[in-house]
């Protein structure tokens, strides 16, 4: 017990000493961070960087990225951002989300199948996944091992 207060003593001491100016300096640090990701994000425009000629193409062929959306058409914008993360990441997951306020022309089963045969033409299908989710997309996400989450700019009007 006289161990356990020294150290519990000699801890207290310390962070009323020195520890809490260590404690804010780094939660002041972390929380600017996470805020300027998100009220500054890196915006790639188009036509993107070729991935081969990326200073983090290494690390970022381990990764597994999710590229959600709703798909309503699937088009050829759409199979061009796949076709980028496709070479750039080793697995792709394109998430067609179902929002049950909004009414689509097309289910959205048959816009997944709209897009894999858009993918089997253009051969990028080899690292591509394509999932209907109905849920919340960033638990899938998770589940699936993601490291990036990619939307498209006007998810953020909203």
């Amino acid at each position: 017990k006289a161990c356990m207060s020294l150290t519990s003593n000699f801890l207290f001491s310390l962070i009323w000493g020195y520890g809490w100016k260590v404690a804010l300096v780094a939660f002041l640090y972390v929380t600017s961070v996470l805020v300027g990701r998100i009220a500054y994000p890196i915006i790639l425009r188009y036509p993107w960087p070729h991935p081969t000629t990326s200073r983090r193409i290494c690390s970022d062929k381990r990764k597994i990225v999710v590229l959600a959306g709703s798909y309503n058409p699937p088009h050829l914008g759409h199979l061009a951002m796949i076709q980028y993360l496709g070479e750039r990441y080793r697995k792709v997951i394109v998430v067609i989300g179902v929002n049950p306020s909004k009414r689509y022309d097309v289910t959205p089963e048959e816009r997944a199948d709209l897009t894999r045969r858009m993918l089997k033409r253009s051969a990028t299908s080899s690292n591509v996944e394509v999932h209907v989710v109905k849920g919340y997309i960033w638990r899938h996400a998770k589940r699936e091992g993601a490291e990036i989450f990619f939307r498209g700019i006007r998810s953020w009007e909203k």
